[in-house]
């Protein structure tokens, strides 16, 4: 009787024990569902609000970017004039008929230029838009001739770097460092490369390693003679040819403008000149290379009446081993876009380089025609110029067989006086 008792009892007590868990269990359920209702309704408010402004905010944005983009172009539009080289003014699009033909296409620019750059990109879209047009017209061929975009801007001993990320192998941020991109690369240089990378086109490094035009600079072009397998390090066949007369004559007219401008500076002809030099005779790509000077004491040519024999001749050898290293940025890059005709002669070259290297047809053009006689060549020369809108005859009748003259009173891609010019 009392084991029945207690049995009941015990049995009682789960069933209260268990009603309680009910209970509770019941009580948690409700506060669980009530919290879960509510934060799913703030969860869903907040995303709605999320998603309505986050839209919203892209399509507002989206707007101003796009007026913007057009705002620069307007403007980049009304920065320039195209001109002949006789001075004759002639349309963009008649100029891309003409020069269609053309085995090689040089475009000559003052590296800070923004216009030269919007110039750039709109050739390099014209010519390949203009290319794929003709090969659609022909019962939608492929394309017989391939479109190369060559630089000064690359060096020839990372060509392959450049092969990697064209074909989407390594990151932009390892390219720009391995490559040796310079510093206004993002801005000036990028949107060709993001062109041909997104096109399937192929972008050459055409220039001559610096520390090779370093050495020439300081030595010569005698001391070239020193480097085991130079090919393979990125030089042009050796010897290479030297200036010509007439481009000799530009260099030392040029190197006269130099010494007058530091003169009427009150500049210390006889202090080497450490700043960051542009592109051109004696002067650098970038601003950390000391391959030549600029002019100074021992670059001008002019010779103080308190200099030694000693100081005059040291100053003439100076001069000619800037010359010298010169010379061999224009044959390396004359090289390498002599390769690419060589090895696809059905393609064409768009180069792109400082102005010195190829207007009136010197500088590259000429070592050009050495490697690869009968090459059909077309010359486009951007000067950023005061006279813009107009075209001076004195300093620019055969700059180019096509001359544009851009607007220089806008403000200029990077300063070329400070140490962050291209590198």
């Amino acid at each position: 009787m009392n084991r029945q008792l207690h049995r009941l009892l015990k049995s009682n007590a789960a069933l209260v024990h268990d009603e309680r868990d009910l209970k509770l269990t019941c009580s948690q359920d409700f506060w669980l569902q009530g919290f879960t209702l509510l934060f799913g309704c703030r969860l869903v408010c907040l995303m709605t609000l999320s998603i309505f402004f986050g839209f919203g905010s892209l399509v507002f944005s989206q707007e101003p970017a796009e007026a913007d983009a057009q705002l620069h172009e307007a403007k980049m539009e009304d920065a320039f004039r195209l001109y002949r080289g006789d001075g004759k003014k002639v349309e963009l699009e008649q100029m891309l008929l003409e020069i269609n033909e053309a085995d090689v296409i040089f475009i000559g620019e003052s590296h800070d230029d923004p216009v030269a750059h919007y110039l750039q990109e709109t050739l390099f879209r014209k010519l390949h838009s203009n290319q794929i047009a003709l090969s659609a017209a022909v019962d939608d061929s492929p394309l017989t001739r391939q479109l190369i975009l060559s630089l000064e801007m690359f060096e020839r001993d990372v060509q392959f770097i450049l092969d990697e990320y064209l074909d989407g192998l390594i990151t932009e941020k390892h390219f720009v460092k391995a490559a040796r991109c310079w510093s206004n690369y993002e801005s000036d240089y990028r949107p060709l490369i993001e062109y041909a990378k997104e096109h399937g086109l192929s972008a050459v490094a055409a220039n001559a390693p610096r520390r090779y035009v370093n050495l020439v600079g300081r030595e010569g072009a005698v001391a070239l003679q020193k480097i085991v397998r130079p090919f393979e390090r990125g030089l042009p066949p050796l010897p290479y040819a030297g200036a010509s007369e007439p481009y000799r004559g530009k260099f030392n007219a040029l190197m006269e403008k130099f010494r007058k401008q530091r003169t009427e500076a009150g500049i210390d002809e006889k202090k080497k000149d450490s700043g960051a030099q542009e592109d051109g005779p004696l002067k650098s790509d970038k601003a950390d290379d000391d391959s030549q000077e600029k002019p100074s004491d021992k670059t001008s040519g002019n010779a103080d009446e308190k200099d030694s024999p000693e100081e005059i001749e040291d100053r003439a050898r100076s001069r000619e081993n800037s010359l010298q290293a010169q010379s061999l940025w224009d044959a390396a890059m004359a090289y390498t876009i002599t390769e690419q005709l060589v090895r696809d002669p059905a393609s064409q070259v768009l180069h792109i380089c400082g102005s010195f290297h190829c207007e009136r047809e010197l500088g590259i053009p000429e070592h050009l025609l050495r490697y690869r006689s009968g090459t059909s060549l077309s010359v486009i020369t951007i000067l950023s110029d005061a006279s813009f809108p107009e075209f001076d005859f004195d300093t620019m009748q055969g700059a180019g067989d096509f001359v544009f003259v851009t607007d220089a009173s806008l403000p200029r891609s990077y300063d070329a006086s400070a140490k962050s010019n291209p590198k």
